[in-house]
């Protein structure tokens, strides 16, 4: 930092920082197949009387005007997340969700197989509008736990349903999850994790043993952790789409009457993802099967209209917080109406599936970004920067340590679907400056 005030000038020496390896997740699986045997999984008919169930809930949900499932006599549904009448309807958001979910409560010793296709009704470009903020979604989702207030089993919550959709409210959205279909302004494998059950460490009156039942789906004033949660997705977005004159020109955007194949499967290394897109949309210009491992020297592409096959090695993501049961179906939010027809649910015991393949941890090199200017025309001056690791850091001025307090990083989680990653904010005010304060160092 220079600094220029009245004829003086205040210099700094290039930045130092210190910090530990993280152990962050990547996969090492470029030809991972799962041989599962399929004699192991039965085949299992979703019925709105028998297994499935209607909820909506999260942040931003609205309610019975902007947020429903109907399911036709053909035995195809539709989802409707719709911002009627300006009540709010849901988000896809870095740490948290506000969604309609059509779903099915799966025990925990059990694998899936989920597909179905999904034709868009519409998505986003609603009322006039020509810019999402990504926050939209819909398609096939898994996640870890759904809110079922005041403790109610999924039976009972169908008793107190309107007109057979159930109304959590705002909160309930804080969870790990894995979603296949649209989002970000386009269709893509979206997943969250790093949500944790705060409350299992010990016994509660919900979990005696400190683990099963968790207290989140119970208590609508409890949320869940999501200090450390992050999201990842792909097919990342273009680098540039000056190509195409409008959002529905976008080869990745879903638009209104295209009808993509949709394909989830939870296995015991992790979930494997097929999309399978209209003729004139999809491709995917950075493509690997297993999105965690490193890049290739030689790129690989999908074309538009080519399937897309990833792996997804989170073998934990959905037993975060609810250690006896997860949540797989349909859902619709904020601003989107599907169509989702050809389903087909097939089940497995764990112990007959493939047994669990490890992947190894990632080589992860610790760094810090500097937001604050060179130069400053006054004496008072903020030190910004953020870190992609946990921690604190030491800083001197002219050889004399500022107070410790002043190093302390905020960890920061982004809520809305901007950044993946959560990261380290510092942000240190230093005032009064004179002449002869060169040197700011940092450890």
């Amino acid at each position: 930092m220079k600094m220029k005030n009245a004829g003086k000038m205040i210099a700094a020496i290039p930045l130092l920082i210190m910090a530990a390896a993280c152990n962050l997740f990547t996969g090492n699986n470029i030809g991972y197949k799962e041989e599962n045997d399929p004699n192991a999984f039965r085949a299992i008919t979703l019925a709105e009387n028998e297994n499935m169930n209607r909820l909506s809930f999260g942040t931003s949900s609205g309610n019975a005007a902007s947020n429903k499932t109907t399911v036709n006599a053909d035995g195809s549904i539709n989802l409707y997340s719709h911002k009627d009448g300006g009540s709010n309807a849901g988000k896809i958001a870095g740490s948290e969700d506000g969604i309609t979910f059509y779903f099915k409560e799966v025990d925990a010793g059990k694998n899936f197989k989920l597909s179905a296709d999904a034709e868009v009704v519409f998505f986003g470009l609603q009322e006039g509008r020509t810019e999402l903020n990504g926050q939209e979604g819909f398609g096939l989702m898994a996640r870890d736990y759904v809110p079922q207030y005041p403790g109610f089993t999924m039976n009972e919550l169908k008793s107190v349903a309107a007109n057979g959709n159930y109304y959590a409210g705002s909160t309930g959205g804080t969870g790990n999850m894995i979603m296949v279909g649209g989002v970000k302004r386009g269709v893509r494998v979206y997943w969250r994790t790093g949500v944790v059950d705060s409350t299992t460490s010990g016994a509660t009156e919900y979990s005696p043993a400190g683990e099963g039942d968790c207290i989140y789906d119970k208590d609508p004033n409890k949320i869940a952790n999501a200090d450390k949660a992050e999201f990842n997705f792909v097919p990342r977005e273009l680098p540039d789409y000056s190509l195409y004159p409008t959002m529905t020109d976008r080869p990745d955007f879903p638009s209104a009457g295209k009808k993509y194949n949709l394909y989830l499967e939870k296995t015991n290394s992790g979930f494997r993802v097929v999309i399978t897109p209209p003729a004139d949309k999809g491709g995917d210009w950075n493509y690997h099967l297993n999105p965690y491992d490193p890049p290739s020297e030689k790129q690989v592409q999908t074309g538009v209209g080519q399937k897309m096959e990833y792996f997804i090695p989170e073998p934990d993501l959905l037993f975060s917080i609810n250690k006896n049961h997860y949540y797989v179906g349909f859902f619709a939010s904020r601003s989107a109406e599907v169509k989702i027809s050809n389903i087909r649910y097939e089940e497995a015991d764990v112990e007959d599936c493939a047994p669990r393949l490890e992947s190894l941890p990632e080589q992860f090199t610790p760094s810090i970004t500097i937001f604050s200017p060179a130069t400053a025309s006054t004496a008072d001056y903020v030190f910004s920067a953020r870190a992609n690791v946990e921690g604190n850091i030491s800083i001197s001025l002219n050889g004399s340590s500022l107070p410790e307090e002043l190093g302390r990083g905020v960890w920061t989680v982004e809520k809305s679907n901007a950044s993946a990653r959560p990261f380290s904010l510092f942000t240190v005010p230093v005032t009064n400056l004179k002449a002869g304060d060169s040197t700011f160092r940092v450890m």
